[in-house]
């Protein structure tokens, strides 16, 4: 018996909808057994430089995956703002040629928005060979603010020698907010234009309309997507959308009408997120003056001024943009 593809979404409870679709787009389009695995639930260790933690709530989560497949075979990472148009078995079969992750590489800009600012690795769509890994999440939490910086982990990979690292996936395989008939997997890299927060994604009908096929073939319910909406994951205006017109050519009247349905319900995108980053930003900041109190008055003194002079000048900009 063929062992399944092992498919891992890095996600977060308020992204459970987007995956979902995801989950689904990824079944359609192959004919051999797949096991996804959402990653809302994996425990991810903090570091002791608060100011070296993740930017969202899953973004290490893919590091997890080795020791979720006990070491064993191979696994692919999908970030959850995604969506499978070609048959997932071609990531799964290709060629490794010794490497512990293949990814595409970030340096070519083709089937990418000009608006999107790639890196070398790009790490949102990874294959691993989970035999070959010699790290552990808590291992490399661990050596974050001591031996390595956030950016030295999450996008240089300093963890990994250049020969670990195969650039072999198709660009086409993480294609950022651009889409044609070529396209593999669209990635949704622009959080605030999301088709699921967003009315005003160029792309957007990709997505809306792959869910509509979902709900009207029963793979989707449209309970599921009120329940989203209930939450907040999802917009109001997306009923409104999926019962009517979608495509690309959708009239601006139309666009502002969804918008208005989503301004009147007082619907705020990715509220948890916002939340994430918040919650974090103040840990910093309690972290950086504990650090300059130790140093001494005259250190804790001109952060906190610092930081004073910040929240005065982020409620400027929030009166100037009510105004």
């Amino acid at each position: 018996m063929t062992n399944p593809i092992r498919v891992f979404i890095g996600t977060d409870p308020s992204q459970l909808g987007a995956a979902e679709v995801l989950r689904q787009s990824i079944f359609e389009t192959t004919k051999r057994p797949v096991e996804v695995t959402t990653m809302e639930k994996v425990s991810i260790p903090q570091p002791k430089d608060i100011r070296q933690s993740q930017r969202t709530g899953f973004s290490f989560a893919r590091w997890a995956i080795p020791e979720l497949c006990n070491f064993s075979g191979r696994a692919i990472y999908l970030d959850a703002d995604m969506l499978v148009f070609t048959d997932i078995a071609e990531l799964w079969d290709m060629p490794m040629n010794g490497a512990t992750i293949s990814i595409v590489d970030g340096r070519d800009s083709s089937y990418c928005s000009n608006k999107v600012k790639c890196n070398k690795n790009e790490t949102s769509v990874m294959v691993l060979d989970c035999e070959k890994v010699k790290w552990t999440l808590g291992a490399l939490v661990e050596g974050l603010g001591v031996r390595y910086q956030y950016k030295d982990m999450m996008t240089d990979l300093c963890f990994l020698e250049e020969n670990d690292i195969s650039r072999a996936v198709p660009r086409r395989w993480n294609a950022m907010d651009y889409w044609d008939s070529t396209v593999s997997l669209l990635h949704y890299t622009n959080v605030p234009t999301q088709p699921w927060v967003s009315s005003d994604n160029p792309f957007g009908y990709v997505w809306v309309n792959a869910l509509k096929r979902m709900v009207r073939e029963g793979k989707v319910s449209e309970a599921y997507v009120e329940e989203q909406i209930g939450k907040g994951y999802f917009r109001p205006s997306l009923l409104n959308e999926m019962r009517g017109e979608t495509n690309a050519d959708i009239a601006s009247a139309y666009a502002q009408s969804l918008r208005e349905i989503d301004r009147k319900a007082g619907y705020i995108p990715h509220r948890d997120l916002m939340d994430f980053t918040n919650k974090r930003e103040r840990a910093i900041c309690a972290y950086e003056l504990e650090l300059a109190r130790k140093e001494g008055v005259k250190s804790y003194l001109k952060l906190a001024s610092r930081y004073a002079l910040s929240d005065v000048k982020k409620t400027a900009r929030k009166i100037l943009r009510r105004a």
